[in-house]
């Protein structure tokens, strides 16, 4: 679908999570507070479930008195497959960065930023 909005030279990019990370440790037990319109705000999250690409996760917000909670489940796919599923649709991977820095793509990255430029359109 993003292949057909792109003009011949146009680029697409979009940020994924790295699955080779390990997003267990780096949120399980995580708790921020930041203040919004409605007062300040706690956030949590409990890991319930990781293995391989797919995490789940209940993320638990607590505004004054309030309390909320959000459900998830992700599932991240490496870079090989996100380089296939955009060749399916006429598009390749020009550039892949480990942030938006553009920082160098590594194992160790959280992030994956990738470029994807159309093949029809390609220098």
């Amino acid at each position: 679908m993003v292949a057909r909005h792109l003009k011949p030279s146009g680029r697409f990019v979009f940020e994924s999570r790295n699955p080779a990370y390990d997003w267990k440790q780096e949120w399980h037990d995580r708790q921020v507070n930041y203040h919004s319109p409605y007062g300040q705000v706690t956030e949590s999250i409990a890991v319930e479930y990781a293995a391989e690409d797919t995490i789940q996760f209940v993320t638990h917000y607590e505004i004054g008195a309030r309390r909320l909670q959000s459900a998830s489940r992700l599932r991240f796919f490496n870079d090989e497959a996100i380089s296939t599923l955009a060749e399916r649709s006429t598009l390749r991977v020009s550039e892949l960065f480990g942030d938006w820095d553009q920082s160098e793509f590594t194992e160790s990255s959280k992030e994956m930023i990738f470029v994807l430029q159309s093949i029809t359109g390609a220098d």
